[in-house]
């Protein structure tokens, strides 16, 4: 999983020849976080159909997806990967949710790229920590979503979020000036909501409800009907 992490130093830039490298770099992501993705998926589809009551040893001397998780520590691996998310949000989440005060228009077909691509990897860490939280919830004997669960990824999201900001880190929506606090605060609030939409809901809907409960965002889920 430390490839998750390749993308992280693309910058963006107004000129369209570094758009179109920043489209490359995000494909070339964008592909790698489907490919794990698509073996936690293959790897647990078996495992899932019997909820978390199924033992996480069983699966490790079976599945080889799950021993690696098992082996780096589980807890770990879902904070590691909710991080992921997190900086992934910061640095291309403008694409999709805006600056925090606007949508963002595609002033380009690059730049509708980048949106693209920006949006399948955040799709595919959404899925990658859903499957991440079912392995914790099994090995926990919790059910899909306890609060503990929910616990670890609210604050691994929320200290992400804030150590990014702090830090003056990248910002995509505005380039290396560090946004205003209230800018900064409707840019999280958005993104943190999409965050939540991203987890899978086949299986993992328990996990979605307690997220926006934490997050004190039921009631925006309702609206857009990301909540039934």
């Amino acid at each position: 999983t430390a490839r998750m992490g390749s993308f992280y130093s693309i910058r963006e830039s107004d000129s369209a020849s570094s758009m179109r490298r920043l489209g490359e770099a995000l494909q070339v992501a964008a592909r790698g976080l489907s490919c794990i993705d698509e073996l936690l998926k293959s790897g647990l589809k078996d495992a899932k159909e019997e909820g978390t009551t199924c033992n996480p040893r069983r699966l490790y001397t079976a599945n080889p997806v799950a021993r690696a998780v098992l082996d780096n520590n589980v807890r770990e691996s879902l904070k590691y990967a909710v991080r992921c998310a997190a900086q992934c949000w910061v640095r291309h989440g403008h694409f999709i949710v805006g600056d925090g005060e606007d949508l963002p228009p595609a002033v380009s077909s690059d730049e509708d790229w980048c949106a693209t691509e920006a949006k399948q990897c955040l799709d595919s860490l959404g899925s990658i920590v859903s499957h991440l939280a079912w392995l914790y919830c099994a090995e926990e004997g919790l059910d899909m979503g306890d609060n503990d669960c929910a616990f670890v990824i609210n604050d691994a999201l929320g200290a992400e979020f804030e150590k990014l900001h702090q830090d003056g880190s990248d910002f995509g929506f505005l380039g290396k000036k560090k946004p205003s606090i209230a800018i900064w605060k409707k840019f999280s609030r958005r993104a943190k909501l999409w965050f939540i939409l991203s987890v899978d809901t086949t299986f993992a809907s328990p996990l979605r409800t307690n997220l926006a409960k934490l997050m004190h965002m039921t009631k925006d889920m309702k609206v857009i009907g990301g909540l039934t």
